[in-house]
């Protein structure tokens, strides 16, 4: 059977770097409940509590002990979100070779701006049984991603144009049984993050009082910076069954990953170009192209994840869940970005080529999600789930920024498992996701001379729709 799963799980890898590529829809940029293709149908409600197939690997290892057959489970989400912002960016410098000069501004107003795409995030879990007590696993999984797209040409440009985040976390797990009423497992999180950050880099509030002479976007430059990393972690459970398994309660611990990323920077543009003339702008190059390949953040924790579920049977057909999950968001205080290739300016005018240093304040705080659902068994073949919830941001006002423009956030969810025989089975479920309102204050130092204020409102939903293949091997 090993010449099977062998090319399962390479397909799957090749697959799964092509399929997540556009903007994802969670608090922060946790996919705490993409983890597989079925924990959309109830909001994760006791997801650390059940056993239902192998995506409990990933969940809480300890389960994995409750799987005698080998199971693959083949997975995705797509997320349909909606993001509207509205309001006001103000682009500020002063320049130190002028100290009696007032500051120079350039506002521009925006409504309607749109930067959510759809998005999908696939997973891959597989468990093998290694005796009557024991079973292991592998799950392949994206447990934190994020992108968000500004139009290149919007008022939001000096703020953020691109942002992307993908992680993949692939999993080795093993559990198995302690006592008569505890199973126990782990898995080592082998994790690589690839992390892209975008802007447009200008001179418009200088360029705004040359008048009708000169357009404001005339030394406007894209910036791309890209990065990767790869780091290791863990996850831990434990599982306790009373009552014949109809009482569980489930506690699973992911660990926080330290990432420090590393690639290159680009400025493409009349910002690029060292014999650039203030005064006279045209006469730059506008295809002047500046790099480097030493861009490097400083070290970023993507937080540890702490999960409590339960799960009770009421009836022989209905089960209710639950859970607390409490995420360790306060890791993430700034984002530094060292050597992004940048154009800056010397006491005499003269401008230079130069790698900067670029310090984000983020800010963030620990959180907590809660969740509930239900079981009901319809027939011999068909579970429906039902659930809902509710999951806090990380991010503070002071600090949020257009990058990821956050709020709190309600779910309803409803889903189901259709078992076609005995070895295959299908999940699906679909997410109403509700958000409050988006509110944006941010002030961004760009460096020594400009900044810019993005005072913005927004409204914000999505859909998520999930969707799991359970295929059971005798």
């Amino acid at each position: 059977m090993a010449t099977i799963y062998l090319p399962l799980l390479r397909f799957f890898a090749l697959i799964f770097l092509g399929i997540f590529e556009s903007s994802v829809f969670a608090a922060g940029f946790s996919l705490y409940g993409e983890g597989n293709g079925s924990a959309v149908g109830n909001f994760a409600a006791g997801i650390a509590a059940e056993y239902n197939d192998a995506s409990v690997g990933w969940y809480n290892p300890a389960g994995l002990a409750f799987l005698h057959k080998s199971q693959a489970v083949l997975g995705g989400v797509g997320v349909i979100p909606y993001v509207n912002l509205a309001g006001n960016a103000r682009f500020t410098t002063v320049l130190p070779q002028l100290p009696d000069s007032p500051p120079f501004y350039y506002s521009q107003n925006f409504h309607n701006l749109k930067g959510a795409d759809h998005a999908g995030i696939p997973s891959f879990h597989f468990a093998y049984p290694l005796g009557p007590n024991t079973t292991a696993g592998i799950s392949v999984v994206s447990p934190y991603g994020l992108a968000t797209s500004w139009d290149a040409e919007s008022a939001l440009r000096y703020a953020a144009t691109y942002t992307k985040l993908i992680t993949i976390d692939i999993a080795p797990e093993i559990g198995g049984r302690l006592t008569d009423f505890l199973t126990g497992g782990i898995g080592l999180d082998l994790e690589e993050a690839t992390v892209t950050f975008n802007q447009v880099l200008g001179a418009p509030a200088i360029l705004n009082e040359f008048g009708d002479n000169v357009v404001p976007s005339t030394l406007d430059s894209t910036s791309s910076n890209v990065g990767d990393s790869f780091s290791v972690g863990f996850h831990a459970g434990l599982l306790l069954h009373l009552w014949q398994n109809h009482s569980r309660i489930g506690v699973n611990y992911q660990s926080a990953i330290q990432h420090r990323f590393y690639g290159n920077s680009t400025l493409k543009g009349r910002l690029a170009d060292p014999n650039l003339n203030v005064f006279d702008p045209l006469v730059s190059n506008p295809n002047t192209v500046f790099a480097n390949e030493t861009l490097q953040s400083n070290g970023i924790s993507l937080p540890s994840v702490t999960t409590l579920s339960i799960y009770q049977d009421i009836t022989p057909r209905l089960a209710l869940l639950g859970s607390v999950v409490y995420t360790g968001w306060g890791t993430i205080q700034d984002i530094n970005l060292l050597n992004v290739a940048a154009l800056t300016v010397d006491d005499t005018g003269q401008a230079i080529q130069a790698n900067v240093n670029i310090i984000n304040q983020d800010n963030f705080h620990d959180v907590w999600r809660f969740a509930l659902g239900a079981n009901i068994i319809v027939n011999d073949k068909f579970l429906m789930r039902l659930g809902g919830g509710f999951d806090e941001t990380p991010t503070i006002l002071a600090e949020r920024d257009v990058r990821l423009p956050d709020a709190n956030r309600y779910a309803l969810a409803i889903g189901g498992h259709y078992q076609l025989n005995r070895a295959f089975g299908v999940d699906f479920g679909y997410s109403r996701i509700f958000m409050n309102e988006i509110i944006i204050n941010k002030l961004q130092i760009l460096d020594a001379t400009n900044q810019i204020q993005t005072i913005a409102t927004g409204k914000a939903h999505a859909n998520l729709l999930g969707a799991q293949a359970v295929w059971t091997l005798d």
